[in-house]
């Protein structure tokens, strides 16, 4: 177990980021399909402590020039979306993602993310305010909830649930 402080700080100093998926220590495998896989705030308690112990596989080196309060987000949102886009859908350059509801920490991350990675990324909002600052962001277009979009995407990043389910389903290419 490595010991790590509230700055992100492993006991020699060295700055990490904390990964809060544990999964079993005999499981092989994508960890995420770990049947007894827990978050280090459901089964272990102390996450919100000054100082928490973790198995050396949950850090992840972060670079001193990222601000750990920012970093502290990286392992819900970014690592949700990065395989959100790129375990669960496998996308690739060029290809079409859907991003419902481009106000939410996960939506935010996947719009960085798949632009980042040559995705054309199409967004829905609730308001046109949402959907500008989704294109100030790196979108490439916004759309209102719900609305017919000009072709049918290759993925679907949908965080919202039922109120945007049957649209995300109506948006998918055969085969997507």
């Amino acid at each position: 177990m490595l010991g790590t402080d509230a700055t992100g700080l492993l006991d020699d100093d060295s700055p990490v980021i904390v990964h809060g998926v544990v999964s079993d220590p005999l499981w092989r495998g994508d960890e995420t399909l770990d049947p007894r896989r827990t978050l280090l705030s459901e089964k272990h308690p102390g996450t919100l402590a000054q100082e928490v112990w973790v198995p050396p596989g949950n850090t992840v080196p972060r670079h001193p020039d990222l601000d750990p309060v920012h970093a502290a987000c990286l392992p819900t949102a970014y690592l949700t979306a990065y395989r959100l886009l790129f375990t669960a859908a496998d996308l690739r350059p060029g290809q079409t993602v859907l991003i419902q509801g481009s106000g939410g920490g996960v939506a935010t991350a996947s719009i960085l993310l798949a632009r980042a990675a040559g995705l054309r990324v199409w967004v829905t909002a609730r308001d046109e305010a949402r959907g500008a600052a989704a294109v100030d962001l790196g979108a490439h277009a916004a759309f209102g909830s719900g609305e017919r979009l000009p072709e049918q995407v290759d993925a679907v990043v949908e965080t919202v649930g039922e109120a945007t389910w049957a649209h995300s389903v109506r948006a998918l290419r055969p085969g997507a």
